[in-house]
């Protein structure tokens, strides 16, 4: 992130982040039991999904104690899938479901937010970011929702900061993120694949089923040195995927519902430095198969994450 401070009162900044490691990879074709009367599942089964996020922000200071900012936001994001073929027959496109290699979309939304500083130790925060509305994955337009549109999904946070010294900071984050105004990640509806129904691809056609999201975020922050900031965290959700759901969600098990944070920051002259960690502890979303009369399944996923970043002023 790149921030100019033109002057006491205004702030200009560049931020980039990207969503990464939002994929599956099966050793085998997942979906090969479904072949009658689907196509048939020769290659092995998997998701590829990365987000890359681009923000201009401009803030002011609008009284001592309460400032206001607005980002601009642009988005791009690329999909890729394979070992689909048996839910092909069931799509309003067949030839646009699997196997088409890497397709891509772009687009943007906006983002607003608001700090007030309550007392000398208290601090609120509000931000909303729209959707982000994103051109359609026309190679997968017969896999997803409304020819293939996957838009990003809206979210509001409200946070809290108390100083608890000088140099400890407990923050607490209450977040919600609106999963429901994505046709194609929001649609649910029975999986059972019957000749001649059509299931993907339509404006009401099935998608991964996931229920809007409240995250509780818990964090403390300790400058120990002028140099060096130290933070760990806790965050803490529903889950978004219900039992019914649970079989399309193969290609997305995203079940973790809790997450543990380590990280710090060290300044440098021309630079900051972060490093931070984060551990996700494994969770299960178990559910039946509708094609297949009494089987049962389960999902399970837990999850480790590095990340490194650097900011530098100007």
């Amino acid at each position: 992130m790149k921030n100019n401070r033109s002057n006491s009162d205004r702030l200009l900044g560049i931020s980039i982040g990207a969503n990464g490691g939002m994929n599956t990879e099966y050793a085998a074709a997942v979906f090969s039991a479904f072949d009658n009367p689907g196509g048939t599942a020769t290659s092995p089964t998997g998701i590829d999904f990365k987000q890359l996020f681009i923000g201009l922000t401009y803030a002011r200071k609008i009284t001592a104690s309460h400032s206001f900012g607005i980002t601009p936001i642009a988005a791009a994001q690329s999909f890729k899938v394979t070992g689909l073929q048996p839910f092909q027959p069931f799509s309003a496109d067949p030839e646009h479901v699997t196997n088409n290699g890497y397709d891509y979309s772009f687009g943007g939304g906006l983002k607003i937010g608001g700090l007030s500083r309550i007392t000398d130790t208290f601090s609120l925060g509000l931000s909303y970011q729209t959707k982000l509305w994103m051109s359609r994955f026309d190679a997968y337009r017969g896999l997803f929702a409304e020819q293939g549109n996957f838009d990003i999904p809206a979210n509001f946070t409200a946070g809290l900061a108390w100083k608890i010294t000088p140099a400890l900071t407990l923050a607490v984050d209450v977040q919600r993120i609106f999963f429901s105004g994505v046709d194609a990640i929001a649609n649910s509806g029975n999986m059972a694949l019957q000749p001649g129904a059509i299931r993907l691809g339509t404006d009401d056609g099935i998608g991964f089923g996931w229920q809007d999201m409240t995250v509780g975020k818990f964090g403390l922050q300790w400058q120990c040195r002028p140099n060096l900031t130290l933070r760990a965290g806790y965050s803490t959700s529903n889950q978004t995927i219900p039992d019914e759901q649970a079989l399309f969600n193969i290609l997305a098990p995203a079940v973790v519902t809790e997450h543990y944070t380590l990280g710090l920051t060290r300044t440098f002259a021309a630079m900051d430095l972060s490093l931070s960690l984060l551990y996700a502890p494994e969770n299960r979303v178990s559910g039946t198969n509708p094609n297949t009369g009494p089987q049962t399944g389960s999902l399970e996923m837990n999850q480790y994450e590095v990340e490194i970043g650097v900011g530098f002023p100007f």
